[in-house]
């Protein structure tokens, strides 16, 4: 028997399970979770039991099961809400299930291992009028609303370039199943690549082909890429490069340029530089980002997800996304030859 504020507890607070327990659950989702008002984790589930036992000590959730099985939690209704954090070779098989039992889904990107296997996940929550959101966080990052927000604003003129940079260190990461090392997901481009495709995509909007050269590989013992070049040639007339690598330091940032202003923006910096051209003698000035810049970007996204106000990237546009890393992957196989969609 629960008693009487239990059951408060359960009717007023979202239940949310989340599946996969590795590096970006530890890191990322569930701390991120932990600070969204209203929800509740109340299942932990990986294959690897001891995974889920171990977030469920890390982060003192007593109360939350620990399950091997996604079928273990799909007819609970105290759960309504699953983040799918698992390889992205399961991400297909663990959004249709979740989808088809009525759960609203969060799941990390990419949305699957080939635009095919999206548009089955897309199929299925139209089936179901479900809600899918998809693990895009940085749309929900300070500095980078800032920038969308000036663009479309008209502040730099018409968009003549974008150019996005991510790079990371991918030695260090505490991967528990080393599937980004992996023919099987991962890679810079297919693992890293979406998120800086995503920020294309909605900063400029649609793109009609693409180019891609993939670098050589610092590590010759690499059994995948850890670095790309992308291009993207958008509707717009717009041009994006993107670089993507995993032998660098840490830095995640953009700029863009227009036809009367550039703009600057960088992941964690509480500013964005700004420069208006036709100004004689105008400096570079610096423009506050409107929330505070330290604010988990995760914690944005998935407090979208729990209130159902879906303003982060659509499950079309993840399936987009998914279509353009395969044209970048056929376009570095002919050596860089444009790719038109």
């Amino acid at each position: 028997m629960i008693d009487e504020l239990d059951r408060l507890k359960l009717l007023n607070e979202t239940g949310v399970a989340v599946i996969g327990c590795g590096a970006v659950a530890k890191l990322y989702l569930v701390p991120a979770l932990l600070r969204v008002p209203g929800a509740e984790i109340r299942a932990l589930i990986d294959t690897d039991l001891r995974q889920a036992e171990q977030v469920q000590n890390m982060f003192r959730l007593s109360s939350a099961k620990t399950l091997k099985s996604i079928d273990d939690i799909l007819r609970d209704e105290q759960v309504t809400h699953l983040v799918v954090a698992t390889p992205p070779k399961s991400h297909a098989e663990l959004c249709i299930k979740a989808l088809e039992s009525g759960k609203k889904v969060y799941c990390e990107k990419p949305l699957a291992l080939s635009a095919a296997e999206g548009r089955l996940i897309l199929d299925a929550m139209k089936r179901s009028a479900g809600q899918l959101s998809i693990g895009f966080n940085y749309r929900f990052a300070a500095q980078f609303k800032k920038v969308k927000d000036l663009i479309d604003k008209g502040f730099a003129g018409k968009i003549l370039s974008l150019s996005v940079f991510f790079l990371t260190n991918a030695s260090p990461w505490p991967t528990e199943t080393g599937f980004q090392f992996t023919k099987e997901g991962g890679g810079a481009l297919f693992e890293t690549g979406p998120h800086p495709i995503d920020i294309a995509l909605w900063l400029l909007g649609q793109v009609k082909s693409v180019s891609c050269i993939l670098q050589e590989k610092m590590d010759s013992n690499a059994l995948v890429e850890d670095s790309a070049l992308v291009f993207l040639r958008h509707s717009s007339g717009s041009t994006s490069v993107i670089h993507v690598s995993w032998h660098s330091a840490n830095y995640f940032g953009m700029t863009v340029v227009g036809s009367n202003g550039v703009m600057q923006a960088e992941r964690g910096l509480d500013k964005i530089r700004a420069l208006e051209f036709g100004v004689v003698g105008r400096n570079w000035v610096l423009l506050p980002v409107q929330s505070p810049a330290n604010t988990s970007s995760y914690q944005h996204s998935l407090h979208d997800f729990v209130k159902g106000t879906c303003r982060g990237a659509t499950p079309e546009e993840a399936v987009r996304n998914l279509e353009l890393v395969e044209a970048a992957f056929d376009s570095a196989r002919s050596d860089g030859r444009w790719i038109n969609l």
